[in-house]
């Protein structure tokens, strides 16, 4: 079974023999879908998916086998990558990080993406009692009139003294 973590720190620590040093590196763990106990493998997980988890672990650098590289769902499916040693993970909100299952997020009605409370400058309490969040993005767009629609916004054409179209 191989294991995806990704390298947070390595330091050294002294040994209990005089003059002996031993290294150290401390990881966050990835884990695929079939791995997680609540989640398990579902038709819409992808082969080469990962979940980010909180659990960190302590390792020798003798149990490394090697490099993997970690991408995001967006840039895997824009690069088309497909190696042995490639996976990815769906990232979030505009901290693109991936979802937890622990922390609230709030979707966007517009555009439909997943937002982390505090990455939106609101409270949690305030992401749970909105009824329709809309993004900045969102709300910016919403408030531009050449974005409308023209079933919102009515158009008249005024006929002018040089015969020109003014909208």
């Amino acid at each position: 079974m191989i294991y995806v973590a990704r390298v947070i720190e390595i330091y050294e620590t002294k040994g209990r023999r005089k003059g002996l040093v031993n290294s150290r590196i401390n990881v966050c763990c990835y884990y695929q879908p079939q791995d997680i106990e609540k989640i398990g493998r579902q038709p819409y997980h992808g082969a080469k998916e990962l979940v980010q988890t909180n659990h960190a672990d302590t390792l020798s650098p003798r149990s490394i086998e090697g490099k993997c590289a970690v991408h995001s769902f967006e840039s895997c499916m824009e690069l088309g990558l497909t190696g042995e040693d490639d996976y990815f993970i769906y990232s979030y909100c505009t901290c693109n990080m991936p979802y937890y299952p622990d922390r609230i997020m709030v979707q966007c009605e517009g555009c439909q993406r997943w937002f982390h409370p505090p990455c939106i400058n609101i409270t949690d309490e305030e992401a749970q009692t909105t009824e329709h969040f809309f993004c900045h993005r969102c709300r910016f767009r919403l408030q531009r009139p050449d974005s409308m629609q023209a079933r919102t916004w009515p158009t008249t054409i005024i006929q002018s003294r040089t015969s020109e179209a003014v909208i």
